[in-house]
C-alpha cells in the first residue's frame, strides 16, 4: 500500500517544493466538500470555498539529469527507444551470462578467493542456526564463512554449483529471478555481484522482489552491483588501481550485430554494446566486459559478459 500524507495550506501559503518531495511523490488536492483538520490535538472540520492556486515551475534547459529517473518524463521518453524488450533481454543473458559462466567456470573459480570484507561482516552479524542463501554463489566463496549458520548456494551454472559441491557446500542450481525456494524460508539473503548481469531495469526489480519473496519478516539482504563510477573523494576503486598495460579491446569498440569478421559478438537485430576495457572507469551503463581464459590470446576465445553499472 502506497504511503499517503495531507497538509493544510492556510490562505496565503508559499509551498516551495524540491528534491524527493518535487520529483518522487505525486501530488493532488481530493474533491470534497470537507476538510479534517488537526490542530493541537484538537479536531475540526472545514468546508472548502473557493480555492486560488498559483504554481511557478521552473523550465529544464538541455537533458534532465536528475536522480529519480523512474518518475522523470524526459528520462523515460528518450529511453523508450533504447530499451532492451524482456525477450531480448533473456536471449542476451544466456548468450552473454549463462553460457558464458559455463564456458569459464573452472577459470573462474580459480579467481575467486577472498572475501570482500563488508559482505563477510554481514554474513558473521547472524545468530547461531540462522539460513542464510547466497543468490549467484558462484564457486561458494561465502558459504563458509560462518560455521554457525546454514548456508544455501544457487547459482544459475551447473559448473560452479559442482565446484561447490566439490567444496562441500549445500548449493542447487537456481535462476535469480525464480529461486527454488518456499516464501518467507530464510534469515537473510546476500546478491553479489550478480544483478548487474540482468539486461534490462524490470528484471533486476524482478530479482530484488524474489530475494524478498524468501525473506522471514524482519530479514535482512545484502546486494552489491559495479558502481558506474569507480572513484570515491578522488581515490581510484582497486578495481582500476590493477590496470595493466597492452589490452586487446578499447572502450570505442563496439560489438555489432552479425559482426563476427569485424572482432565483434553475434547479438540481437537492434541491439549493439560497447566493450569495455577491463580494470579503467566506466564510461558506458550497459556494455560487455571481456574474459580471457588463462594462456588463451586470440580473439575467438575471449568470453564477453553482459554488465549493467548504476
Amino acid at each position: 500500500m502506497k504511503n499517503t500524507y495531507a497538509f493544510f495550506l492556510p490562505r496565503r501559503s508559499l509551498a516551495v517544493i524540491s528534491g524527493e518531495s518535487r520529483y518522487d511523490w505525486t501530488h493532488g488536492i481530493t474533491p470534497r466538500k470537507f476538510d479534517v483538520i488537526c490542530s493541537e490535538n484538537c479536531y475540526t472540520s472545514l468546508e472548502r470555498g473557493t480555492r486560488i492556486s498559483l504554481t511557478f515551475r521552473k523550465i529544464l534547459q538541455g537533458e534532465c539529469k536528475c536522480k529519480f529517473k523512474q518518475k522523470c518524463e524526459s528520462y523515460n521518453r528518450n529511453l523508450t527507444e533504447r530499451k532492451i524488450e524482456d525477450t531480448t533481454a533473456f536471449e542476451l543473458e544466456k548468450l552473454h551470462v549463462h553460457e558464458v559462466y559455463e564456458n569459464i567456470a573452472s577459470h573462474f573459480s580459480d579467481t575467486r578467493h577472498k572475501p570482500w570484507p563488508n559482505v563477510l561482516e554481514f554474513i558473521k552479524s547472524f545468530n547461531v542456526g540462522s539460513i542464510l542463501v547466497d543468490i549467484g554463489c558462484g564457486n561458494g566463496k561465502y558459504l563458509g564463512c560462518n560455521k554457525n549458520i546454514f548456508n544455501i548456494g544457487c547459482d544459475r551454472s551447473f559448473g560452479l554449483i559442482d565446484v561447490c559441491k566439490q567444496k562441500g557446500f549445500e548449493a542447487l542450481n537456481g535462476d535469480c529471478l525464480n529461486i527454488p525456494l518456499k516464501d518467507y524460508v530464510a534469515d537473510g539473503a546476500i546478491s553479489i555481484a550478480v544483478i548487474h548481469h540482468l539486461a534490462n531495469e524490470d528484471r533486476r526489480l524482478c530479482a530484488i522482489k524474489e530475494m524478498v519473496r524468501i525473506l522471514k519478516i524482519g530479514g535482512l539482504a545484502l546486494i552489491y552491483v559495479w558502481a558506474k563510477d569507480q572513484h570515491k573523494d578522488k581515490q581510484k576503486s582497486s578495481y582500476i588501481k590493477q590496470d595493466r598495460k597492452n589490452r586487446k579491446f578499447s572502450e570505442g569498440d563496439v560489438v555489432e550485430p552479425s559482426d563476427k569478421n569485424n572482432r565483434g559478438v553475434t547479438l540481437f537485430q537492434g541491439v549493439s554494446l560497447p566493450i569495455h576495457t577491463n580494470r579503467t572507469q566506466f564510461k558506458h551503463s550497459d556494455l560487455l566486459v571481456p574474459w580471457k581464459l588463462k594462456s588463451e590470446s586470440d580473439y575467438e576465445n575471449t568470453f564477453f559478459k553482459v554488465l549493467s553499472c548504476v
